[in-house]
């Protein structure tokens, strides 16, 4: 069951036209990003004439409410607050279920046998 040549040329060029596909739409971000106000509404191309870096100048001088680095700001705060109380509850309810007995079903066992209980950690005699 050897696939032929052909067939594996034919499957990596359908997966790297996929991933062009794909990867398109963030390069076209990238390249309008660089782009002056008047060229963005001109003749679609790829590659900017005269790169600029005035949008990004504008985005990160902007202030008030529509201030770029208190809306990333805010967002670090919220994703970080976020991340830290989902790994304290998970980790308490996984602490919480290793100690557990299987009472409900053998089939939900609480913890596998390669885990032991926290009282056989140390030998205390």
């Amino acid at each position: 069951m050897k696939k032929s040549l052909g067939l594996k040329i034919g499957v990596v060029v359908v997966a790297v036209l996929v991933c062009l596909f794909a990867i398109f739409p963030f390069i076209w971000m990238i390249s309008v990003s660089f782009k002056p106000a008047s060229e963005v509404y001109a003749a679609p191309t790829l590659f900017p004439k005269a790169p600029t870096l005035d949008g990004y100048k504008a985005m990160l001088s902007t202030t008030g409410a529509f201030s770029f680095t208190t809306w990333l700001r805010n967002s670090v705060i919220v994703s970080l607050c976020t991340t830290l109380f989902s790994m304290i509850i998970a980790t308490l309810g996984a602490y919480g279920f290793i100690l557990r007995d299987a009472a409900l079903s053998p089939t939900l066992s609480s913890r596998p046998k390669s885990f032991p209980a926290p009282s056989s950690w140390c030998r205390c005699t």
